[in-house]
């Protein structure tokens, strides 16, 4: 998309969530990074107004999906013509996730009428400002080239990925920036920050396996946050993953939005 379809995206955004009163996870730091051959963004224009949207994101092995209509201009057809026109350009034999805020009835009855079943929940958390105490039992720098081994390994045991994914790899390193979790010089996991304006997102946090219950996780995430306590810090995380939400929440995260994930059939 060009600058002005963003910024026509950014209006009908604001548009559904005020009608709606809720968040729509779109994405935006893949939608601002798009390749120009990508054709992986669907607009629907009528008197050359923006009302219909949505996006695919190749996110590992996984498409997702998300979008939204024009509150006026709903049950007129354009979301599933948009989703018909989405599914036409992938392959349709990988797995797809569609997106939908959990409070969102119009998307629950779109969902209704398409061959899906509910999957897992994510909760959107931001960090309530606070004191923490750091026992210091890691250390963080910032990763680079020779880390592309465990960071693609870290990815492939947190999310899926392929493990020769490099250009997913090269992307996330140039997305902000990446912490290798280190203790006694040893990787023991890594952890994502993509800054935009006072905003802080933390994402791509992972912990091997064998290191995980020693208290590392939540020490870099204490170190984490207290280098961006001047940034409103935000974080996700599944439902599915009971221990990494008790991590958040006794750091001084607190759920404010979940959105809840289908597989298409």
């Amino acid at each position: 998309m060009n600058d002005i379809q963003l910024l026509e995206l950014i209006q009908l955004q604001d548009i559904c969530e005020s009608y709606d009163n809720l968040n729509l996870k779109l994405n935006w730091d893949l939608l601002k990074t798009r390749e120009e051959d990508e054709q992986f963004d669907f607009l629907h224009y009528e008197d050359d107004v923006l009302v219909g949207f949505l996006g695919v994101y190749k996110i590992g092995l996984e498409y997702e999906m998300c979008g939204m209509v024009h509150p006026q201009y709903r049950r007129k057809g354009i979301f599933t013509a948009l989703w018909k026109q989405a599914l036409a350009t992938i392959d349709e034999s990988e797995p797809i996730l569609l997106n939908a805020p959990a409070q969102s009835k119009t998307a629950k009855d779109w969902l209704n009428t398409i061959p899906c079943s509910y999957a897992f929940s994510e909760h959107q958390m931001h960090w309530e400002k606070q004191l923490l105490l750091d026992n210091s039992l890691v250390q963080l720098r910032a990763g680079n080239v020779t880390d592309m081994k465990a960071m693609m390994e870290l990815n492939v045991i947190g999310f899926g990925y392929e493990f020769d994914d490099e250009e997913e790899y090269r992307g996330e390193v140039e997305d902000g920036t990446v912490y290798i979790i280190e203790v006694e010089g040893k990787t023991v996991g890594k952890i994502h920050i993509r800054c935009e304006q006072d905003q802080s997102w933390i994402y791509g946090f992972v912990i091997y396996p064998q290191y995980q219950g020693n208290g590392y996780g939540r020490s870099a995430l204490t170190q984490l946050v207290q280098l961006e306590e001047n940034n409103d810090v935000y974080i996700e995380v599944a439902t599915e993953n009971e221990n990494a939400l008790s991590l958040y929440e006794k750091c001084g995260f607190v759920s404010y939005q979940t959105q809840d994930y289908y597989d298409y059939q």
